[in-house]
């Protein structure tokens, strides 16, 4: 008999601790279970901590998310089975999860109102953010990032959390998440066309700004550049 490979191994038990496969199915590539209990068990625990590690991550989210009906225990296994844990850190469970509930929005936004996706992405933006490695220049996509959303992130962020009306918050917004140059948190702030100009110029000095950016006048690149000083984004 051939022994299974562990890539082999490791597909069979991931599907049967996402529930995709059997515990009949198991045994039936691998041999007898000595502990069916233990097994059953496991495989509830790592659904538990799916969904601990993820509610933790986005709470906002799942409280959105309760309060349209949807099941978090369905989003948590839904999100899973499409993006199989690969990370090197606990969080990193959730690393595709704005991308997913965008998908899931776009395709019933009853169960997914507009908007969850940003307020997953703020969160993970935040997060890169403020364990981004330090190096030299500005950190344009290590600590600094700019974001458009379809939605107003902070104020749905605001209104999610006191359970207000989120429908104010339903329009475009682009917003600038860094951490602090001098290491001492992650903000945001709106940003606009000479905030992306300043920034492409501060982390790739002499680089010719592209069309729109390109028209940014000189005095409209001074003021922001005041602007992001007195922010803690240079």
């Amino acid at each position: 008999m051939t022994a299974p490979s562990l890539d082999a191994f490791f597909a069979h038990v991931g599907g049967f601790l996402e529930g995709g496969t059997g515990l009949e199915q198991l045994e039936a590539e691998f041999g007898p279970v000595g502990d069916r209990d233990g097994l059953a068990y496991y495989a509830w625990l790592v659904k538990f901590d799916q969904m601990r590690i993820l509610g933790e991550l986005y709470p906002l989210c799942r409280t959105w998310l309760d309060r349209v009906g949807t099941p978090w225990e369905e989003v948590v296994a839904g999100f899973v089975a499409a993006h199989r844990p690969t990370g090197w850190s606990v969080p990193h469970l959730g690393e595709h999860f704005a991308d997913w509930l965008l998908q899931q929005s776009e395709a019933d936004p009853a169960r997914f109102p507009v908007g969850v996706e940003a307020l997953a992405d703020l969160v993970w933006t935040r997060f890169l953010a403020r364990n981004a490695p330090d190096g030299d220049g500005l950190g344009l996509d290590r600590r600094v990032f700019v974001r458009q959303y379809r939605v107003d992130a902070v104020g749905l962020e605001r209104a999610v959390h006191h359970d207000q009306p989120v429908a104010p918050f339903r329009k475009p917004s682009a917003l600038l998440v860094y951490r602090h140059a001098s290491g001492t948190g992650v903000f945001s702030i709106p940003a606009s066309l000479a905030t992306i100009a300043l920034l492409v110029t501060e982390d790739q000095p002499g680089a010719v700004l592209p069309g729109v950016l390109g028209q940014v006048g000189a005095e409209d690149l001074a003021q922001e550049r005041i602007r992001l000083a007195g922010a803690g984004v240079l």
